[in-house]
């Protein structure tokens, strides 16, 4: 008889072409000027907290007022910072569920036709 938990590990990939230099899409999500905009926002809500601290180890924490939920955070820690290429970090809605959830977004350069997709 098994009495601990099993939990299932699933990834997802998610693949977006974007008209901007990969610097700059990456500088986005570490200002919170702008990452208050787009990261965790959705059309109903309204961040009212938002803050970054931008080094491996540091904490972001961003808060979505919402009519139909009422405050929602968004939680994490990042775990690497390599500007412009990848950012990784952990995830979590800590009022909904405990656990975190490990986001790796890598930005590669779009195929120019001579090099191919992901080219350095």
């Amino acid at each position: 008889m098994s009495t601990g938990t099993s939990e299932t590990l699933s990834r997802v990939v998610v693949t977006q072409q974007i008209a901007a230099a990969a610097e700059r899409v990456f500088d986005a999500f570490l200002d919170v000027k702008i990452a208050q905009h787009f990261l965790f926002a959705t059309a109903t809500g309204e961040t009212i907290t938002a803050q970054i601290d931008t080094r491996v180890g540091g904490h972001y924490e961003f808060t979505e007022r919402r009519p139909d939920m009422g405050d929602i955070r968004h939680v994490g820690e990042y775990l690497a910072i390599e500007r412009p290429r990848r950012l990784a970090f952990t995830f979590g809605v800590p009022q909904f569920d405990p656990r975190m959830t490990t986001v790796t977004i890598d930005l590669l350069p779009a195929y120019d036709g001579v090099h191919g997709a992901g080219w350095p």
